[in-house]
């Protein structure tokens, strides 16, 4: 991308790791953020931002193919209406703050006998 093309968009990256002998493995990422706001920056930082885009256009369609562009672009539709305020508060909610610095921590519960299976902590960009 264009060094003179600065975007600043939240985003929140996903990690499955798995043991594979011994040694931690990438089994899945996700990548969530805002796309229209993405769009949106892009499209306020003028004609210098223009090879950026087509370069980008280009790797997406080269990475993902047809349907995998369709399912970016999909990303316009958002989560619907309200939804970016429920998940907002209960991340408020959830959130414990220490040193300054705000976590949340999520939790995967096995069946019988209850056992704790995987413990995720989210914590903001500092």
């Amino acid at each position: 991308m264009a060094s003179t093309l600065i975007m600043r968009i939240p985003g929140y990256l996903r990690y499955d790791l798995e043991n594979h002998n011994d040694e931690l493995k990438i089994a899945a990422l996700q990548a969530f953020w805002e796309l229209p706001a993405m769009v949106g920056q892009y499209l306020c930082s003028g004609i210098h931002a223009v090879p950026a885009g087509v370069q980008l256009s280009k790797a997406l369609v080269a990475n993902q193919g047809f349907g995998g562009t369709l399912g970016f672009l999909s990303g316009f539709r958002g989560l619907g209406t309200g939804s970016k305020g429920v998940v907002a508060r209960f991340l408020d909610a959830a959130a414990v703050e220490r040193a300054g610095q705000r976590s949340v921590f999520v939790g995967e519960v096995g069946s019988e006998p209850a056992t704790l299976k995987r413990i995720r902590v989210f914590t903001e960009a500092g």
